[in-house]
């Protein structure tokens, strides 16, 4: 399981969420499940959707684990691929 953990707008943010997509990049056909249950800046939301995105390309499934509420409904309103995964 892959934690992001106080996600907002610092440079360490944005390489953890370069980091997710070089883990994943080149899988294919795999579960992929992510940790989202501290602190997630609602700006962050389009980095993190495109990475969920390209990610999802290789038919890939992204599930989320340990989420709380707040961010869960942060990603429902601003991720379109939180939306396809979370069901």
């Amino acid at each position: 399981m892959r934690e992001l953990r106080n996600i907002d707008t610092s440079f360490e943010s944005y390489q953890k969420i370069i980091d997710l997509y070089q883990t994943y990049k080149d899988s294919i056909f795999e579960e992929i499940e992510l940790d989202l249950h501290q602190w997630f800046a609602a700006n962050m939301s389009s980095a993190l959707g495109g990475v969920l995105d390209k990610i999802a390309e290789n038919l890939n499934e992204v599930k989320f684990k340990n989420i709380s509420e707040n961010i869960k409904t942060i990603l429902l309103k601003n991720v379109w691929v939180f939306r396809q995964v979370s069901g």
